[in-house]
Protein backbone atom coordinates (compact mmCIF):
# COMPACT_ATOMS: atom_id res chain seq x y z
CA UNK A 1 0.00 0.00 0.00
CA UNK A 2 1.25 3.32 -0.82
CA UNK A 3 2.34 5.39 2.19
CA UNK A 4 0.04 7.92 1.51
CA UNK A 5 -2.66 6.45 1.46
CA UNK A 6 -1.66 4.29 3.97
CA UNK A 7 -1.22 7.77 5.61
CA UNK A 8 -5.07 8.63 5.03
CA UNK A 9 -6.49 5.31 6.42
CA UNK A 10 -4.30 5.59 9.70
CA UNK A 11 -5.78 9.12 9.89
CA UNK A 12 -9.22 8.16 9.11
CA UNK A 13 -9.26 5.43 11.41
CA UNK A 14 -7.44 7.46 14.37
CA UNK A 15 -9.93 10.37 14.31
CA UNK A 16 -12.69 8.11 14.45
CA UNK A 17 -11.10 6.00 17.46
CA UNK A 18 -11.10 9.68 18.81
CA UNK A 19 -14.95 10.45 18.32
CA UNK A 20 -15.65 7.03 20.01
CA UNK A 21 -13.97 7.42 23.28
CA UNK A 22 -16.06 10.86 23.23
CA UNK A 23 -18.67 9.30 22.47
CA UNK A 24 -18.17 6.73 25.18
CA UNK A 25 -17.07 9.02 27.77
CA UNK A 26 -20.16 11.47 27.28
CA UNK A 27 -22.17 7.91 27.62
CA UNK A 28 -20.75 7.15 31.22
CA UNK A 29 -20.25 10.76 32.81
CA UNK A 30 -22.06 10.72 36.30
CA UNK A 31 -21.99 13.75 38.97
CA UNK A 32 -24.46 14.37 41.36
CA UNK A 33 -24.10 18.03 40.17
CA UNK A 34 -24.95 17.62 36.39
CA UNK A 35 -22.17 18.20 35.50
CA UNK A 36 -18.85 15.58 34.22
CA UNK A 37 -17.59 14.20 37.08
CA UNK A 38 -13.78 12.64 37.14
CA UNK A 39 -13.98 11.41 40.66
CA UNK A 40 -14.18 7.95 40.02
CA UNK A 41 -12.46 6.60 37.47
CA UNK A 42 -11.43 3.04 36.97
CA UNK A 43 -9.18 2.59 33.73
CA UNK A 44 -7.90 -0.30 32.41
CA UNK A 45 -4.66 -0.37 30.22
CA UNK A 46 -4.43 -3.70 27.69
CA UNK A 47 -0.88 -3.20 26.96
CA UNK A 48 -0.24 -4.10 23.03
CA UNK A 49 2.17 -6.90 22.67
CA UNK A 50 5.80 -6.09 21.73
CA UNK A 51 6.18 -6.46 18.30
CA UNK A 52 8.87 -8.32 16.18
CA UNK A 53 8.41 -9.13 12.54
CA UNK A 54 10.33 -9.92 9.87
CA UNK A 55 10.23 -6.25 8.67
CA UNK A 56 9.51 -3.89 11.62
CA UNK A 57 8.81 -0.39 10.19
CA UNK A 58 7.99 3.02 12.16
CA UNK A 59 5.08 1.73 13.59
CA UNK A 60 6.53 -1.25 15.40
CA UNK A 61 9.44 1.27 16.97
CA UNK A 62 6.41 3.39 18.35
CA UNK A 63 5.04 0.18 19.71
CA UNK A 64 7.91 -0.88 20.99
CA UNK A 65 9.00 2.42 22.75
CA UNK A 66 5.59 2.49 24.30
CA UNK A 67 6.06 -1.05 25.97
CA UNK A 68 9.57 0.28 27.00
CA UNK A 69 7.69 2.99 28.70
CA UNK A 70 4.99 1.41 30.51
CA UNK A 71 8.01 -1.55 31.43
CA UNK A 72 10.03 1.06 33.00
CA UNK A 73 6.76 2.24 35.03
CA UNK A 74 6.52 -1.83 36.18
CA UNK A 75 10.14 -1.99 37.56
CA UNK A 76 9.84 1.49 39.26
CA UNK A 77 6.38 0.31 41.10
CA UNK A 78 6.61 -3.24 41.63
CA UNK A 79 11.01 -3.04 42.06
CA UNK A 80 12.47 -0.10 43.13
CA UNK A 81 9.40 1.22 45.29
CA UNK A 82 8.78 -1.63 46.90
CA UNK A 83 12.01 -2.46 47.89
CA UNK A 84 12.27 1.03 49.18
CA UNK A 85 9.71 0.69 51.73
CA UNK A 86 11.36 -2.92 52.90
CA UNK A 87 14.73 -0.56 53.50
CA UNK A 88 12.34 2.00 55.31
CA UNK A 89 10.81 -0.45 57.68
CA UNK A 90 13.86 -2.33 58.28
CA UNK A 91 12.83 -6.01 56.51
CA UNK A 92 15.39 -8.65 55.51
CA UNK A 93 14.58 -9.11 51.88
CA UNK A 94 17.05 -10.57 48.97
CA UNK A 95 17.99 -7.47 46.89
CA UNK A 96 16.18 -8.32 43.40
CA UNK A 97 18.02 -7.72 40.15
CA UNK A 98 16.03 -6.41 36.85
CA UNK A 99 17.33 -4.98 34.25
CA UNK A 100 16.91 -1.04 34.33
CA UNK A 101 15.88 0.34 30.50
CA UNK A 102 16.19 3.72 30.74
CA UNK A 103 19.57 4.05 28.41
CA UNK A 104 17.35 2.50 25.77
CA UNK A 105 14.24 4.84 26.57
CA UNK A 106 17.09 7.42 26.41
CA UNK A 107 18.18 6.39 23.13
CA UNK A 108 14.36 6.56 21.92
CA UNK A 109 13.43 9.38 23.27
CA UNK A 110 15.40 11.93 24.73
CA UNK A 111 15.80 15.91 23.47
CA UNK A 112 19.03 15.34 22.00
CA UNK A 113 20.96 12.77 20.75
CA UNK A 114 17.91 10.14 20.35
CA UNK A 115 16.52 8.87 17.42
CA UNK A 116 13.33 10.76 17.78
CA UNK A 117 15.22 13.98 17.56
CA UNK A 118 17.64 12.63 14.62
CA UNK A 119 14.23 12.38 12.98
CA UNK A 120 12.69 15.21 13.88
CA UNK A 121 15.59 17.16 12.72
CA UNK A 122 15.52 15.55 9.49
CA UNK A 123 11.91 15.85 9.15
CA UNK A 124 12.59 19.87 9.32
CA UNK A 125 15.41 19.53 6.74
CA UNK A 126 14.51 21.16 3.33
CA UNK A 127 16.70 17.79 1.82
CA UNK A 128 15.81 15.43 4.80
CA UNK A 129 16.07 11.95 3.76
CA UNK A 130 15.65 8.41 5.28
CA UNK A 131 19.35 7.74 4.30
CA UNK A 132 20.07 11.02 6.17
CA UNK A 133 17.91 9.36 9.61
CA UNK A 134 20.33 6.18 9.22
CA UNK A 135 23.44 7.71 9.09
CA UNK A 136 22.87 10.20 12.07
CA UNK A 137 21.64 7.36 14.07
CA UNK A 138 24.26 5.53 13.48
CA UNK A 139 26.83 8.39 14.70
CA UNK A 140 24.82 8.47 18.36
CA UNK A 141 26.94 5.95 19.54
CA UNK A 142 24.70 4.24 22.11
CA UNK A 143 25.25 1.21 23.92
CA UNK A 144 22.16 -0.37 23.18
CA UNK A 145 22.57 -0.14 19.75
CA UNK A 146 22.87 -3.73 17.82
CA UNK A 147 25.70 -4.03 15.32
CA UNK A 148 25.03 -2.53 12.17
CA UNK A 149 23.40 -5.11 9.66
CA UNK A 150 26.04 -5.19 6.60
CA UNK A 151 23.51 -6.61 4.42
CA UNK A 152 20.94 -3.80 4.14
CA UNK A 153 22.14 -0.46 5.26
CA UNK A 154 18.94 1.23 5.82
CA UNK A 155 18.19 -1.31 8.77
CA UNK A 156 19.20 -0.38 12.63
CA UNK A 157 18.99 -2.48 15.83
CA UNK A 158 17.59 -1.47 19.28
CA UNK A 159 18.65 -3.66 22.49
CA UNK A 160 14.88 -4.30 23.56
CA UNK A 161 14.16 -5.13 27.63
CA UNK A 162 12.43 -8.28 25.03
CA UNK A 163 15.06 -8.57 22.87
CA UNK A 164 16.81 -6.97 20.10
CA UNK A 165 14.63 -5.72 17.15
CA UNK A 166 15.77 -4.47 13.87
CA UNK A 167 14.00 -1.66 12.13
CA UNK A 168 14.01 -0.68 8.43
CA UNK A 169 13.81 3.00 7.75
CA UNK A 170 12.39 2.67 4.48
CA UNK A 171 9.47 6.29 4.48
CA UNK A 172 9.98 6.65 8.07
CA UNK A 173 10.11 10.60 6.96
CA UNK A 174 7.11 10.61 5.50
CA UNK A 175 5.40 8.62 7.74
CA UNK A 176 6.40 10.39 10.52
CA UNK A 177 5.27 13.82 8.66
CA UNK A 178 1.99 12.44 8.69
CA UNK A 179 0.44 14.66 5.90
CA UNK A 180 -2.65 14.23 3.89
CA UNK A 181 -2.93 15.97 0.83
CA UNK A 182 -4.56 19.66 1.43
CA UNK A 183 -7.54 18.78 -1.36
CA UNK A 184 -8.66 15.92 0.35
CA UNK A 185 -8.64 17.52 4.19
CA UNK A 186 -10.58 20.31 2.46
CA UNK A 187 -12.82 17.32 0.41
CA UNK A 188 -13.61 15.91 4.38
CA UNK A 189 -14.12 18.91 6.00
CA UNK A 190 -17.53 19.68 3.32
CA UNK A 191 -18.44 16.40 2.79
CA UNK A 192 -22.74 15.87 3.15
CA UNK A 193 -21.63 12.67 6.26
CA UNK A 194 -21.94 14.75 9.22
CA UNK A 195 -19.57 12.54 11.42
CA UNK A 196 -17.19 12.58 8.42
CA UNK A 197 -17.23 16.23 8.66
CA UNK A 198 -17.46 16.65 12.47
CA UNK A 199 -14.37 14.50 13.27
CA UNK A 200 -11.93 16.23 10.83
CA UNK A 201 -13.06 19.72 11.05
CA UNK A 202 -14.09 19.22 15.31
CA UNK A 203 -10.69 19.78 17.79
CA UNK A 204 -13.33 18.11 21.07
CA UNK A 205 -12.42 15.00 19.50
CA UNK A 206 -8.56 15.05 19.60
CA UNK A 207 -7.65 12.77 22.01
CA UNK A 208 -5.26 15.91 23.42
CA UNK A 209 -8.38 18.16 24.27
CA UNK A 210 -10.00 14.89 26.01
CA UNK A 211 -6.90 14.10 28.23
CA UNK A 212 -7.41 16.54 31.36
CA UNK A 213 -4.36 19.36 31.52
CA UNK A 214 -1.89 17.58 34.42
CA UNK A 215 0.91 19.68 35.96
CA UNK A 216 4.15 18.88 35.26
CA UNK A 217 3.52 17.41 31.19
CA UNK A 218 5.80 18.22 28.89
CA UNK A 219 4.24 19.21 25.17
CA UNK A 220 6.07 17.63 22.89
CA UNK A 221 5.41 19.84 19.77
CA UNK A 222 8.17 22.76 19.73
CA UNK A 223 7.31 26.38 20.50
CA UNK A 224 4.89 27.95 17.72
CA UNK A 225 4.01 24.61 16.22
CA UNK A 226 0.42 23.65 16.88
CA UNK A 227 -0.84 19.53 17.99
CA UNK A 228 -2.36 19.43 14.99
CA UNK A 229 0.89 20.11 12.40
CA UNK A 230 3.22 18.27 14.62
CA UNK A 231 4.64 15.33 13.63
CA UNK A 232 3.55 11.79 14.49
CA UNK A 233 6.42 11.22 16.83
CA UNK A 234 5.82 14.39 18.87
CA UNK A 235 2.18 13.55 19.26
CA UNK A 236 2.95 10.31 20.28
CA UNK A 237 5.69 11.40 22.98
CA UNK A 238 3.29 13.66 23.95
CA UNK A 239 0.26 11.37 24.86
CA UNK A 240 2.65 8.63 26.04
CA UNK A 241 3.85 11.01 28.48
CA UNK A 242 0.61 12.09 29.53
CA UNK A 243 -0.28 8.27 29.95
CA UNK A 244 2.53 7.13 32.28
CA UNK A 245 2.04 10.49 34.63
CA UNK A 246 -1.78 9.49 34.77
CA UNK A 247 -0.59 5.89 35.86
CA UNK A 248 1.91 7.51 38.07
CA UNK A 249 -1.12 9.07 40.00
CA UNK A 250 -2.85 5.61 40.48
CA UNK A 251 -2.44 2.76 42.68
CA UNK A 252 -1.91 0.14 40.10
CA UNK A 253 -2.59 -3.69 40.39
CA UNK A 254 -0.69 -5.76 37.78
CA UNK A 255 -1.83 -8.55 35.12
CA UNK A 256 1.10 -10.53 34.35
CA UNK A 257 0.67 -12.29 30.80
CA UNK A 258 3.19 -15.50 29.83
CA UNK A 259 4.17 -16.02 26.59
CA UNK A 260 5.28 -19.74 26.18
CA UNK A 261 7.02 -19.04 23.21
CA UNK A 262 8.66 -17.26 20.71
CA UNK A 263 7.19 -19.24 17.24
CA UNK A 264 3.65 -18.35 18.35
CA UNK A 265 3.44 -22.26 18.15
CA UNK A 266 0.61 -24.07 20.57
CA UNK A 267 2.14 -26.66 22.99
CA UNK A 268 5.85 -25.79 23.13
CA UNK A 269 7.03 -24.15 26.47
CA UNK A 270 10.14 -22.40 26.16
CA UNK A 271 10.76 -21.89 29.88
CA UNK A 272 13.90 -19.74 29.04
CA UNK A 273 11.73 -17.12 27.26
CA UNK A 274 9.63 -16.84 29.62
CA UNK A 275 12.51 -16.60 32.41
CA UNK A 276 13.53 -13.79 30.22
Amino acid sequence: MPVKQETLLLKSNGKFFDWLIWRVNQSIARSATGKDSSTLVLGILDIFGFEIFELNSFEQLCINFTNEKLQQHFNNHIFKIEQQEYQKEGINWESIDFVDNMRTIDLIEKSQGSIFSVLEEECMMPKGSDDGVISKIFKLGSNSLCPRNQHNKRLFGIKHYAGDVYYDTTNFIEKNKDIINNDIQKMFSESKNGLLKAVFTNDKYSARNMSSARKGAKPAPKAGTSLKDATLTAKFKLQLAELVMALNETNPAYIRCIKPNGVKSPGIFDSVEIMR
